[in-house]
This record gives structure tokens, sequence and C-alpha cells, in this order.
């Protein structure tokens, strides 16, 4: 009994105690939070002294840039293994306690990313291969494989990225024939060639080369003249998705033969040494501009010459003194005139001029010479782009006796190289003529045409030493006979 008093006084006074102390009942629960468990890549970087959460120890700066608050429990982020270097990674994204507070992702899981290699870039451009014992220099890109035979060379284009096999790629060939009996290139090549497709007369290289083009299915074939030799340059098409691209290069080889009969060409007669700033070709323009004020009045619709009568060599004389070499003034009615030029580095060059009256002109737009003939907008707007326009020539020497004015469908464009003229419905040259103008130094007196294997023909009456015949597919008949019964000399 005496045993049982102790806890007898110690549950009195433990329920006396729990009695008088005030209870309460805390009836808040504590919401689950929810949190999101992200995968993110970026570059690992020092915080510095800047936190915007009081957990974070490092930033993740992702691919747009963006800043991600970062720390980790299972990582030491501060080895160089880590830092510094594109990771992957993943945990916990948990939201900031404080408004200011920004989000901070828990790091569980991190890898290092291997830097992808950068794959090697090579260079392609344009090299010159040269023949001492063939005669001959040419052009061709570099990624293209060269084989040499006794008497040709053929450049292979390469093999695709994308080819999972073999694939039969387009070719250039060019072979050298002999010509002992040193006949004229036309009647070469129907005496030894078993030519039963129509070819047109043609010109290449900056040195105007004779040349015959023919066109036999997906090969286009170019003779060349030279001396004792016939040389045959041919462009197999292999590759319909290459096809424009390969044209175009083409375009380029055969603007970059030279025969080496008499010594390479100069190397500045091909390249350009500066290109003249933007700024100095204005001012030239401006300047050849105050001199045309002089000398070009109105241009009528049909007619350049007949009605103003203008002295076509008074004005070249005029303008002779002038810091760039004039071509060609081209008419667009009713008040553009586009000016071909040579700049005083040699580069050919075009501008359109609008008429305001007056004699003043306005500079719309400014041209570099591009592929083979075609012109690149260098600044402006070209307004008369697609018009019909008349040409006045402004060479001094054989070109000022070339002058005539003809018409031709508005939509096409036209060239020039020596006595040949060029017409296309795309920028034009001697690979794409669809009508060609040749100025021969045979006299018609009247008006002739003729079909020779699919070939229309017309010859034109000139003057008296002289004649033009205007060539082309019979498809282009009609075109021809209204150009030839538009032609005029001027």
């Amino acid at each position: 009994m005496k045993r049982l008093i102790p806890y007898l006084i110690l549950l009195v006074v433990g329920g006396f105690l729990f009695g008088c102390l005030p209870f309460t009942e805390d009836n808040s629960t504590q919401e689950d939070i929810a949190y999101e468990f992200v995968t993110y890549e970026g570059l690992l970087q020092s915080l510095g002294s800047v936190k915007f959460n009081p957990d974070a120890t490092h930033l993740l700066r992702l691919d747009d840039d963006s800043l991600l608050y970062v720390y980790s429990d299972f990582y030491n982020l501060w080895d160089t293994i880590h830092l510094n270097q594109s990771v992957e990674v993943s945990g916990l994204l948990i939201p900031g306690v404080e408004d200011d507070d920004k989000a901070v992702l828990a790091i569980e899981q991190l890898t290092v990313l291997e830097e992808e290699e950068e794959e090697e870039t090579i260079e392609i451009n344009m090299e010159t291969y040269t023949s001492e014992s063939l005669g001959f220099a040419i052009g061709y890109q570099s990624d293209w494989e060269i084989e040499e035979h006794t008497s040709a060379v053929e450049f292979t284009a390469p093999q695709p990225e994308d080819a999972e096999e073999f694939v039969e790629t387009d070719l250039i060939q060019v072979s050298s024939l002999l010509n002992k009996e040193g006949l004229g290139l036309e009647e070469w090549v129907l005496a030894y060639q078993d030519l039963d497709l129509p070819y047109t007369k043609s010109v290449i290289s900056p040195d105007q080369i004779e040349a015959i083009k023919i066109v036999d299915g997906n090969s286009l074939l170019y003779y060349v003249a030279g001396g004792e030799r016939t040389y045959m340059i041919m462009h197999l098409k292999k590759q319909d998705d290459f096809e424009l691209a390969y044209s175009n290069l083409f375009n380029e080889v055969l603007l970059s033969f030279d025969l080496l009969e008499d010594g390479a060409r100069a190397e500045e007669e091909v390249v350009t040494e500066e290109v003249v700033e933007e700024t100095e070709v204005v001012d030239e323009v401006d300047e050849v501009v105050d001199e045309v004020d002089e000398v070009v009045d109105e241009v009528d619709e049909v007619d350049v010459a007949t009605d103003e009568e203008t002295d076509y060599e008074t004005v070249i004389s005029s303008l002779a003194d002038g810091d760039v070499t004039l071509v060609r003034y081209e008419f667009v009615e009713p008040d553009y005139i586009y000016m071909v030029y040579y700049s005083n580095d040699g580069a050919l060059q075009r501008d359109l001029l609008r008429n305001l009256g007056g004699g003043d002109f306005e500079v719309l737009a400014t041209f570099d010479e591009g592929s083979v003939t075609d012109w690149v907008l260098t600044s402006g707007v070209d307004e008369a782009k697609g018009q019909e326009f008349t040409t006045i020539n402004a060479d001094t020497g054989e070109s000022a006796t070339l002058q005539f004015q003809m018409q031709y469908p508005s939509s096409w464009y036209y060239s020039r190289a020596g006595s040949y003229f060029y017409f296309s419905n795309e920028p034009a040259d001697a690979t794409n003529a669809l009508v060609t103008l040749e100025i021969k130094e045979e006299t018609v007196s009247v008006l002739k045409t003729w079909n020779s294997s699919g070939v229309f023909l017309a010859d034109v009456p000139r003057d008296d030493e002289s004649s033009y015949r205007l060539s082309g597919d019979s498809e282009y008949q009609s075109q021809i006979e209204t150009m030839a019964g538009s032609i005029q000399s001027t």
C-alpha cells in the first residue's frame, strides 16, 4: 500500500497540471506540394555573387540564352568536368518561397554532353588546268576529278554527299583533234564529224574564239578552232538535280578556255585585281551622266536614228575622255536608259538612268557583270526589267560599224560577242541562244529565208560589204521572220 502512494500522488499532480494548462487544437493542414521532374540541356556556369534563390549555386544557360538556377546534393558542380560544360540535367523544379525568388532545379542526374565535331569545310574554287602538249588551258572546279588521256582530259563531278551507292555524275571532256589540212572550222566539222544534227556558229572565251555548238540529247558540244588542231569541249549531263548549277559551271569553263599557241592569257585579263568601292562607281556614273546630259535627248519609240538624226560618232567622241569606257546605250520607252560601260579597273558594269528632261538624269539602279553575260543587281530597283529596248553602241572602231536596231520579243534577253548577237528567253549567251544574229562579211541583195536540217535561217541586206544572218531552230521561224523584217542599220 505504501508503494502505491507515490504513484497516486503523481497521477493527481499530473491531472492537476493538465487541467490547468490551456488546450488548443491545431485545425490547420499542410498542403502537399507536387514538384515537377524536368530535364534541360545547357551550359553550366557559376552563379557569381548575385542570387535570386537562397539554394541556387549555379546557372544553366539554355540554348535560347535564358537562365535556370540550379544546385545539386549529388554532384560537385564546381568540378571542372561539369563547370562550363554543356550538360543534360534532370531533377525537381522547386518554385521560389518568397515572391522575389526564382525557381531552382535540384539536380539529381547530370550528363556531360559530347561536343559535336565541326565538319571540316573543303573550300571549292575554280582552278586552271594547263596542257602544254595539247595546247590549251581551261578552268575547272577544284572538287572535280581529273583524268588525263593521250589526246583528251576529263573532269568528273564529285559524288553527291547523300549518295548511298555509286552515282554516274556529270562529265566535262576536252579533246584535241588534228587539223593538218588547216581547214576552216565549219569545213573541218562537216568533213570529219558524222554530223546529222543542226549546229549553230558561236564563239567562246574572252578571246572570241570561233566555235560551233551542237546539242545532242544530254550532251552539249563545242567544236573550237585552234590552228592545226580542232578542240571538242563536251558537257555530258547525268544529274538532273545539278542541271542548273553544272550548266552555269560549264559556261564558266567555256569562258576560261585559252589557246596556248600565242602564250597563256595574261592573268589580269581574266581576274579583276581590285574591287571598286560602290562610292567610286557612283562617282564615275555621275561624271558620265554629266557628259551624257549634253548629247542625249529624246528616244522615239520606233526609230532612234531616223527622227533625231543623232551623230553617233560625235557622241562617242564627246565621251572618249571620260574615266569610263562606254560600250552601249539601251533605250527603254518612255524615259529609261541602260548605260553599259567599263569602269577604270576594267570591270564591265551597267546602270539604269531615268531621263528627267532638261538634261537631267537620275541613277535608279547599278549592276555588276554576272556569270558569262548576265547582270547582277547591286543597288536600286530595276524599274525597266523585261521591257523591250533599242540599242545604240558607243564603242569606237569596229563596233561602231555594227550599229543597227531591230524588234525582238520583249521577254527575251540579248548579249553580244564580237560580230555575234545572242537572243534567249533567259540571260543570253552562246550556250542558250534561241536565235543568233551574225554580221557576215558577205553581201546579199534581197531578204532570203530557208530551212536546213531543222534550222531556220534568214539573210538580210546590210551594206556593200556585209549582211545580217539570223538563225535558230525552226520552232522560232515566226520570231526570226519578224526580226529579219524589222532590222535596220543605223
